[in-house]
């Protein structure tokens, strides 16, 4: 079960269900979509688990604003611990939430540029000087061509 955990945190829509394969814990040709099933359905706490995260996906993909707001608020008693933290989470910053669900901006880009950076960075084991580095840089964002 563990090693499926990358299909567990897919979107349920995006499962594949007409790509048959063999997988280890089967004597039977699957898709990924009858494997997760298959997981979900073996625990009740998890499959209520399950369902809510799939529901709050859902709520992003398609910035179901209402939706969201009643999921947060429902009775999640039936759901793991995890989870309720969660949701915890959630209901304590709605604002914010339902803020980023509307917003047409998205603070990914400057996420990759920083994370580009880092990666500079490590890879270099570091610069003798910061304009080295700065130049480095500059160079990667094509802001200044190689001489």
């Amino acid at each position: 079960i563990k090693s499926n955990w990358k299909q567990l945190l897919m979107f349920e829509d995006d499962l594949n269900d007409t790509k048959y394969y063999n997988h280890r814990s089967f004597d039977y040709m699957v898709t990924t979509k009858m494997v997760v099933d298959y997981i979900v359905n073996l625990d009740e706490e998890f499959k209520e688990t399950y369902n809510l995260y799939q529901s709050i996906l859902r709520c992003f993909k398609y910035d179901n604003k209402d939706k969201y707001q009643k999921l947060i608020k429902q009775d999640t008693s039936n759901v793991s611990s995890y989870m309720q933290t969660a949701i915890k989470t959630l209901v304590k910053h709605d604002s914010l939430v339902i803020e980023s669900m509307t917003s047409e901006y998205s603070n990914g880009p400057i996420e990759g540029i920083n994370n580009k950076i880092k990666v500079i960075k490590r890879v270099s084991y570091g610069y003798r000087s910061f304009l080295n580095f700065k130049l480095r840089i500059m160079i990667c964002f094509n802001l200044i061509k190689k001489a």
